[in-house]
């Protein structure tokens, strides 16, 4: 594919003052169609698919994601993306762990952190994508703010992750039952045991 301006047809680059030429066309789950740059895409992400051919590439990420990952694989001041929702923060950081892209997922790990301490319910959803990546930082700030909510709720949030429910489960337990005053390691290494005997 030879290299056009930074519109390529029905491609276009999400950083809109960018003047690096198109030279690959990325297409969104949801059928946009990006004009991304090959050198950037190898830069920025340690597993990014880039091709030779001249169709464009199909990702499983929708626009919303696909295009927020394009722009962190550009050198620019990136800007804070709570504001985004959650639900594509955490497809973002899914993406960002996919591809490797290091800048997304630590927008995006920074974002949920901040989500998960302005609401509960948010917790509830960000707790088991930090479980299952090892990120604890504020992970039992997060626990402890959902520790009211009914066993229930918190299983609709967790029904997809099993162990992360059973550890959660043990900590609240402790928590409320026993007093102990615990820390999610703890609970993990206690779910670990239960799961060898």
């Amino acid at each position: 594919m030879s290299a056009t301006p930074c519109i390529s047809n029905d491609a276009r680059c999400p950083v809109s003052d960018c003047s690096i030429p198109i030279d690959l066309v990325i297409e969104s789950s949801d059928g946009e169609h990006f004009g991304a740059h090959k050198k950037n895409l190898e830069t920025f992400n340690t597993s990014f698919p880039t091709s030779s051919t001249t169709h464009a590439i199909r990702l499983s990420e929708n626009q919303d994601v696909l295009a927020l990952l394009l722009q962190f694989s550009h050198y620019q001041d990136h800007k804070e993306i709570s504001g985004k929702g959650l639900d594509i923060v955490l497809d973002l950081a899914t993406a960002a762990d996919k591809y490797g892209n290091f800048f997304a997922g630590t927008a995006a790990r920074d974002a949920l952190n901040y989500m998960g301490r302005e609401d509960p319910l948010n917790a509830l959803r960000i707790i088991p994508y930090k479980a299952i990546h090892g990120d604890l930082r504020e992970i039992d700030a997060m626990v402890r703010s959902t520790i009211d909510f009914q066993i229930s709720t918190v299983l609709e949030a967790m029904k997809p992750y099993p162990d992360v429910f059973y550890t959660y489960v043990i900590y609240k337990e402790r928590k409320e039952k026993w007093r102990i005053n615990t820390s999610w390691m703890e609970c993990v290494n206690i779910v670990n045991k239960i799961g060898r005997a």
